[in-house]
């Protein structure tokens, strides 16, 4: 059926279009080898006022979430706030052009603005808006890497996290693709098993992880839920699942030799980025109390092997999502965010009527999983739809919504 957005939340859902809209900027500027630094802060600037805005028309849950949650939030939104200062000085820093100031404007601001979504009322007029999103950019997707299939999967281009940007956003079609028409279906399986594919040849583990419980769960999702909606369609979800699984199976076999590279790096575990962890870890215990607060949004950490290859010994990242959270924020912004997180799973998947909520919920619990290994958030509705998860999972109203219902207003 056709959806409008309630008026509160058009700034939401456009501020969502402008940063993708920047993003196809970004690719279309790095095939033209132009740059466009000003437009880019113009619109992330833009996205972020507008995404303010869309929280602020629509922060009217206050009396569906309880006062120890509201109040967890809260501390998250305070101590976000801190990360910020905490980094004042680098943000204000002239060095190399404001460079600091720059990524901060260039969408870091706005990155760590996203999980504030939380504070905003569930609506299923929105997240269905948003989810017709996620279906026009896998097929971009799809479009694009198909017939460019050999460059994905060269792992020199490192071209897998298009995957990411641009067909993550179909993992939540996959969880509820119950509620969608054939063709949605067909679109959100193959964008999900092409990111695999490419994925598991250049032996991205961690996406492959990802990505891989996402199609588990869509399995096991329809066979736990009790709906009267699902009880007449369990019969199907089985055999499909089944099916699948058996083609998935055979698919893994007959390509078994194009995924040596995985196996080979399987068993390594970290190894490919422990030097950088050792050395994370040596100047976080040199500063005890960075590993509480951590260092800000401009965090960085020393690091020797970093100033080999880019003549500076302060790297600003570490390719772990929990790390990268506590060099930024700490323990305490760890603490947060598995704080709000696991409540957000269990009512999502024991203390809801649909398919909608477990699926969150099923997103939130594969995102603490994705953290382990690599998991850095980014601008995407990957990320985006773990925050509206969150949302829809603390909202009563959304999860006693009946699957029919649902399945009427989410149906692309």
């Amino acid at each position: 059926m056709k959806v409008k957005v309630p008026f509160q939340y058009e700034s939401l859902f456009l501020a969502i279009c402008l940063i993708y809209f920047i993003t196809f900027v970004d690719l279309v500027s790095g095939l033209v080898e132009l740059n466009f630094p000003v437009f880019r802060y113009f619109i992330y600037l833009i996205s972020f006022v507008l995404f303010v805005r869309g929280i602020i028309q629509t922060k009217t849950n206050r009396r569906t979430v309880n006062p120890v949650s509201r109040l967890i939030f809260n501390f998250f939104f305070v101590w976000t706030i801190c990360m910020f200062l905490l980094s004042i000085k680098d943000i204000i820093d002239p060095a190399n052009n404001y460079i600091n100031f720059k990524i901060i404007i260039s969408g870091t601001l706005l990155l760590y603005t996203l999980p504030f979504i939380l504070f905003s009322e569930p609506s299923e007029y929105f997240i269905a808006k948003v989810f017709k999103l996620a279906y026009l950019l896998a097929i971009f997707f799809l479009i694009v890497a198909i017939p460019l299939l050999p460059y994905f999967l060269s792992p020199d281009n490192y071209q897998e996290s298009y995957g990411i940007v641009f067909g993550g956003g179909a993992s939540i079609l996959v969880l509820t693709s119950v509620y969608q028409s054939k063709a949605v279906k067909w679109v959100s399986f193959i964008t999900i098993l092409l990111i695999l594919f490419i994925t598991a040849v250049n032996a991205r583990r961690n996406q492959v992880v990802y990505f891989g419980l996402i199609l588990l769960f869509a399995g096991l999702i329809p066979l736990v839920s009790q709906s009267v909606f699902m009880r007449k369609r369990k019969k199907i979800a089985i055999a499909n699942f089944i099916g699948f699984s058996f083609f998935l199976l055979f698919f893994i076999i007959f390509n078994s030799s194009r995924f040596s590279y995985l196996i080979e790096r399987s068993k390594t575990g970290m190894e490919s980025r422990q030097d950088y962890i050792d050395e994370f870890y040596d100047d976080f215990n040199a500063h005890p109390t960075d590993w509480v607060t951590g260092r800000g949004v401009i965090g960085d950490f020393t690091s020797h092997i970093w100033e080999v290859s880019r003549e500076s010994e302060r790297r600003p990242g570490i390719e772990s999502g929990y790390l990268d959270f506590i060099l930024r924020g700490g323990y305490i912004y760890v603490l947060l965010l598995v704080s709000i997180s696991l409540p957000a799973i269990f009512l999502g998947f024991f203390l809801s009527k649909n398919i909608l909520s477990k699926a969150f919920a099923a997103l939130i619990l594969i995102n603490l999983i994705d953290l382990i290994g690599f998991g850095i958030p980014g601008l995407t509705l990957k990320y985006l739809f773990i925050w509206i998860g969150i949302g829809v999972c603390y909202s009563r109203r959304m999860r006693n919504y009946d699957d029919k219902y649902l399945s009427t207003i989410l149906k692309i």
